[in-house]
């Protein structure tokens, strides 16, 4: 069985890099014909632990020294929050800010590099046809479920998988 997702922002790049890692083949639709531009995002260490785990490694970004929060009329600091290096040391992964877009290139390149996950640009364009065969992403969220509930039991995730399998093959 074979999974759409639909959807290749860093959301749907990043499920379906999880369903590989789990056995679990898919394809993502993306509309758009380049991973899209968007504004700059903070990433806190947990997630960057999460996306080393995950296989993305090379990312532009910066780390910045602190976080300084100020008043709105004096410009007087209330309080400053020590990153860099320090936070590095502390969390196990830096702190970082990024564009959007160099996100999505990292988490794009991964997809199809390293795990193999088919993505389709354009897809709007495409159509329906492209999805034959592929499990429609409706299921998606009782994937998930059924996922979770074997990752909150401590039962291997590939039990989850294969319930879940069971349960969308029935209907």
């Amino acid at each position: 069985m074979r999974v759409a997702v639909v959807g290749g922002g860093i959301a749907g790049l990043t499920f379906a890099g999880r369903l590989a890692s789990l056995g679990l083949g898919c394809t993502v639709y993306e509309q758009e014909p380049t991973p899209a531009q968007g504004y700059g995002i903070q990433l806190a260490p947990n997630a960057v632990r999460l996306l080393r785990r995950a296989g993305v490694r090379e990312l532009r970004a910066v780390v910045p020294e602190r976080v300084r929060i100020r008043r709105w009329d004096d410009g007087r600091d209330l309080a400053t929050t020590p990153l860099g290096q320090a936070c590095a040391d502390r969390f196990g992964a830096p702190y970082l800010t990024l564009p959007r877009s160099e996100l999505l290139v990292a988490l794009h390149r991964n997809e199809i590099r390293v795990l193999e996950v088919p993505v389709v640009m354009r897809a709007r364009r495409a159509g329906q046809s492209q999805m034959r065969g592929l499990a429609p992403f409706v299921y998606v969220p009782k994937m998930l479920m059924y996922i979770w509930r074997a990752y909150r039991t401590s039962r291997p995730a590939r039990q989850g998988l294969a319930e879940a399998r069971d349960a969308m093959g029935a209907h």
